[in-house]
């Protein structure tokens, strides 16, 4: 179990580190231009997507929790977790990383999702919580 919650937490922490979501993509694909969704629609499936991965933590005892944030510079992801020292044991405090993903835009979030194939375009997200500890097990 706590390998499965330990490889899903590196999971999200990594794919943020390899993808570089930053709000510098510059082209959004037509699909998602053209799927008709608005951007309200948009930022709900993205924070419908982070949700999941909080449902997952939360069943599974874990203290981490994503935080949609959305203001007139753009969208952040802020992930808040147990802080670990150097012999890898937690120490009772929590720790916030800011801006662990970012994006100028509410379409551009949405686009860096459908491209990472997590979401398709009528809004919906194409996984759950079961299914990581499915791909985990």
């Amino acid at each position: 179990m706590k390998r499965k919650l330990a490889l899903a937490a590196a999971g999200l922490m990594l794919l943020a580190a390899l993808c570089g979501c930053s709000g510098n993509d510059s082209g959004i694909p037509e699909e998602v231009r053209k799927s008709g969704l608005n951007k309200t629609e948009m930022l709900e499936t993205v924070e419908v997507y982070f949700d999941i991965f909080n449902e997952f933590f939360e069943a599974n005892g874990q203290d981490i929790h994503a935080e949609v944030l959305s203001d007139d510079t753009g969208i952040r992801v802020d992930v808040t977790q147990p802080y670990v020292d150097d012999s890898g044991q937690e120490t009772g405090e929590m720790v916030t990383r800011n801006g662990v993903y970012s994006w100028t835009t509410a379409e551009e979030a949405y686009a860096y999702l459908w491209e990472q194939g997590q979401v398709d375009l009528e809004g919906n997200v194409l996984f759950s919580a079961d299914d990581i500890e499915t791909k985990e097990n």
